[in-house]
């Protein structure tokens, strides 16, 4: 049996440990044994050895040249466009693992897209500016007070939203904050608890009708608006399944955000259009 064989119910932690959030096999070490209660087997030696054994490393970005920084950074500002500046496009890049200081990011930034870093100094201006507030992409062309308008609205906005949330939330938790640190790395150093099974867990819908028969009182949002198609399971189906045969959530979300850069803005309001028409039809 090898020495590091204790290690490998941990192999997770250790390589998120390492290759994510950069620790050193003696804050490992630290981690397994006051988080994990992980004594026997957990020296620094045997977690050095257990990382080689599995390829488990930290790389120093800090070596790349400035032509391989530009090619990491490059295609994160294709999913960010000109919305995330350095502090967070360098969270960004390490919730997917790339350790890159702020000082390169922010001239990856300014080298590869310099158009970008001016929108958002323009854009810092204008929301510190006490000017009243103006609409930039002003261009109603839907009666949001329509029930029919408003469900079409919110059902492809909603689904575009999520795009951008699975985007923000990683690099969120893995940017830094100044003088407080990396909330992925703080959660880390502070986790005080332990995987409990899912089975363990009620069911949404059993915790509700429990509160209910207990007395309580649960308001359920309302309808936002009205879907012609309720009612008609498989027609809402097929009309997904037309919708995103033509065009992707993602791809809308970025022609939303990149529509004044890149695209004409056109995609998202099409694709609207087509969630009215096959809806009404």
């Amino acid at each position: 049996m090898c020495e590091w064989s204790v290690l490998d119910d941990y192999e997770s932690v250790i390589r998120r440990l390492v290759e994510e959030l950069g620790y050193t096999c003696k804050q490992v070490q630290e981690v397994l044994q006051q988080q994990y209660g992980l004594g026997r087997g957990s020296s620094i030696s045997s977690i050095s050895k257990f990382c080689a054994s599995r390829n488990v490393h930290r790389f120093d970005y800090a070596r790349i040249r400035r032509d391989g920084v530009d090619a990491v950074v490059r295609p994160a500002v294709t999913v960010c466009g000109p919305v995330y500046g350095r502090t967070m496009m360098t969270g960004m890049l390490r919730a997917s693992g790339y350790r890159l200081g702020e000082r390169a990011v922010r001239r990856a930034l300014a080298q590869i897209t310099p158009q970008y870093t001016q929108m958002r100094r323009e854009g810092t201006v204008r929301h510190t500016n006490p000017h009243v507030y103006y609409a930039v992409c002003f261009n109603g062309f839907l009666d949001i007070d329509d029930p029919f308008g408003k469900h079409c609205v919110s059902a492809i906005a909603s689904k575009c939203c999520m795009v951008g949330l699975q985007n923000f939330i990683p690099a969120w938790n893995a940017h830094t904050i100044p003088s407080k640190g990396i909330p992925d790395a703080l959660f880390a150093a502070h986790l005080r608890t332990a995987r409990i099974p899912p089975q363990f867990f009620p069911l949404a819908e059993e915790l509700a009708a429990d509160y209910i028969r207990n007395g309580g009182t649960l308001t359920y949002p309302a309808p936002f608006g009205r879907d012609p198609l309720d009612g008609h399971p498989d027609l809402q189906v097929q009309k997904e399944t037309l919708l995103l045969s033509t065009c992707s959530y993602d791809e809308m979300f970025y022609d939303c955000l990149l529509g004044h850069v890149a695209y004409s803005g056109k995609v998202w309001r099409h694709m609207l259009t087509l969630h009215v028409d096959w809806s009404n039809s």
